[in-house]
């Protein structure tokens, strides 16, 4: 998401689980099978450098530095599932 104000909201569906395992995927609080990563994605045109900043330092969010992570991201997630 885009929006690092939605991300912060979106802190709730981990409950109080940080996210800890590989690409800063988490644990939701709907399910054990369900895993969840919250990323900001620094080439969007509504970020800030600081935004970028609080992505990096907060443990529940994830900076993607180019669209090529999400990519790899997205298609571990498929051929794992």
């Amino acid at each position: 998401n885009s929006s690092w104000e939605t991300l912060q909201k979106s802190k709730i569906l981990f409950g109080d689980n940080i996210p800890r395992l590989p690409n800063a995927m988490g644990r939701s609080t709907f399910g054990q099978s369900i895993n969840l990563s919250l990323n900001l994605p620094m080439w969007a045109d509504n970020t800030h450098p600081t935004q970028h900043n609080d992505a990096l330092m907060n443990p529940w969010t994830n900076l993607l530095s180019v669209e090529e992570e999400l990519a790899e991201i997205m298609s571990a997630r498929i051929t794992s599932s």
